[in-house]
């Protein structure tokens, strides 16, 4: 297996010959790549040694849209066909494995039906240590998860991540978001809607974690 990992450090290098000519973006020891990494925008992209961006199918995407934004790649992170969009800043943490997944620090459109044509404001995203994030999830603006959380497939993060550890069996969390009560809501225009909501479940013991209420029906 050495001689498969000396190769993919050297497909790593070569493929980022011209990420590492320019000044904003800064790569690390060691990086391990295949030649599926795309880095654009005109903000900066960090990434610290050892980070494994070998991608099997999906591209991985890094886009910045603002000069002072900042994506920040921990130590040992593994990246496989994600895409993540910085305005301000994103930061994954060291021995993170992201999958085909989307991670963003703002909207390309504001919630507010008055202003839905203007892009939403940037608020930072923080993926701490050691974070599994399976594909087909959505990681919203302003959110911050929680160090050893397992996300699992085509689910998303938008507000209330889950909790670091489960109170119930000390176990280390693996959470699935799940539909949960309803709320029965009046708007200031006088219409009754119904607000869902959802919750984390720890696959482990069945203990539930409340999710903000976040959609509309």
């Amino acid at each position: 297996m050495d001689w498969k990992r000396t190769a993919a450090r050297g497909l790593g290098w070569v493929t980022t010959l011209p990420y590492r000519a320019q000044t904003r973006i800064s790569i690390g020891p060691r990086l391990l790549g295949n030649g599926r990494l795309r880095i654009s925008g005109p903000g900066r992209v960090v990434f610290e040694a050892d980070v494994n961006a070998w991608s099997h199918a999906e591209v991985n995407r890094l886009i910045t849209t603002r000069p002072e934004a900042l994506i920040h790649i921990g130590r040992h992170a593994r990246l496989n066909g994600c895409t993540i969009i910085a305005a301000e800043r994103v930061d994954v943490g060291a021995d993170c494995v992201l999958g085909s997944c989307e991670v963003r620090d703002h909207l390309p459109y504001s919630e507010s039906p008055a202003d839905r044509r203007h892009p939403g404001p940037a608020q930072p995203v923080v993926i701490e240590d050691n974070v599994w994030i399976g594909g087909q999830v959505s990681v919203l603006p302003g959110v911050r998860i929680g160090r050893d959380t397992v996300v699992g497939i085509s689910g998303s993060v938008k507000t209330n991540p889950p909790p670091p550890t489960c109170d119930q069996c000390k176990h280390m969390p693996r959470w699935e978001r799940i539909n949960g009560p309803d709320q029965s809501v009046r708007l200031e225009d006088g219409r009754d809607v119904i607000r869902r909501g959802q919750v984390w479940v720890c696959t482990h013991c069945g203990h539930q974690v409340p999710v903000s209420f976040e959609a509309w029906t």
